[in-house]
């Protein structure tokens, strides 16, 4: 073979491996909620159960850009669900705390330190 075919192989080789390479390329995000000990939860990502590996604290990994929205229910059905919509930037995390506010569970956001309203489904 040429160096004409050997730089057409070659060529080929990365028009076809570009699309490849731009997946792995992508960054993903995480969100990260602590709760207190005394009221375990559950979370469901756009309609979805998450897994939970300890009874107050969940990680969701592998979160493209985009908004989400976030169902936190508790343990046997203890108190009503909550819902959030949740925005998550390319190759961030967010952090939240599950905690009291006024007498109600709601998330407390460690980046903007501010409460979140739970809104309605």
């Amino acid at each position: 073979m040429g160096k004409s075919g050997r730089l057409c192989v070659a060529v080929a080789a990365l028009v076809l491996l570009a699309p490849v390479c731009s997946v792995f390329a992508q960054k993903h995000a995480y969100i990260s909620i602590q709760g207190d000990k005394s009221m375990p939860f559950y979370v469901k990502l756009n309609g979805i159960m998450t897994s939970r590996y300890f009874k107050n604290h969940i990680v969701i990994s592998k979160l493209d850009k985009g908004s989400y929205d976030l169902e936190i229910l508790f343990e046997k059905s203890e108190l009503p669900p909550l819902y959030f919509r949740i925005d998550v930037p390319e190759g961030g995390h967010r952090g939240f705390l599950l905690c009291r506010n006024n007498n109600a569970y709601t998330l407390y956001d460690l980046e903007s330190k501010a409460w979140l309203e739970p809104g309605k489904k």
